[in-house]
């Protein structure tokens, strides 16, 4: 959604799709940590749009402007869709990100207002996957019952990573603990 606003992207047609190797964003960790750069990105990706469009059209670039997705020249009306100008803007150098202006938060219309979230349908659906839907070959997992072929029940549920007896370090090898306990 950062990157949505300040590329001017028409949020109507974005889809979700969580990345398969995706390690979450702790405690949205990834917008406090994210939210300048993929502001930065999006400043980015609308100047090269604008460019790209002002070059085509033969026009001052301080003659357009992008909004929902579209370049659009002022004195004429005239309109470009982003996907229309993809070939011509992916030739063009990227701007600089630290000097592509940013746009003013007094013009959002995404930030800072109340946007259904696109994932919650997939999740009342149960099509959402979550952490504990992944299956990694050579882990254990609590509930199966059994971790290397040891029942848990029987007192076997010993972390493999740190030696330590309890369910909250029970990791395959090749991962670290992350167990409050470790040493």
């Amino acid at each position: 959604m950062i990157l949505a606003e300040e590329a001017e992207i028409d949020f109507s047609r974005i889809t979700v799709v969580q990345a398969d190797n995706a390690d979450g964003t702790g405690g949205s960790g990834s917008v406090w940590e994210g939210y300048k750069p993929l502001r930065q990105a999006g400043a980015q990706v609308r100047e090269v749009m604008i460019a790209a469009a002002a070059h085509r059209w033969s026009v001052p670039i301080t003659e357009c402007r992008a909004r929902s997705s579209q370049i659009i020249h002022m004195p004429s009306g005239r309109t470009l869709s982003y996907a229309a100008l993809v070939r011509d803007a992916r030739r063009l150098p990227l701007p600089d990100a630290s000097t592509a202006p940013l746009k003013d938060p007094r013009d959002f219309s995404l930030l800072g207002r109340s946007i259904p979230h696109l994932d919650i349908p997939d999740k009342v659906k149960g099509a959402a996957r979550f952490g504990l839907d992944v299956r990694v070959p050579g882990a254990g997992r609590a509930q199966d019952g059994a971790l290397r072929g040891r029942s848990v029940a029987q007192g076997a549920n010993t972390c493999v990573t740190c030696g330590r007896e309890g369910p909250s370090c029970l990791m395959r090898r090749s991962s670290p603990c992350y167990s409050p306990q470790r040493p």
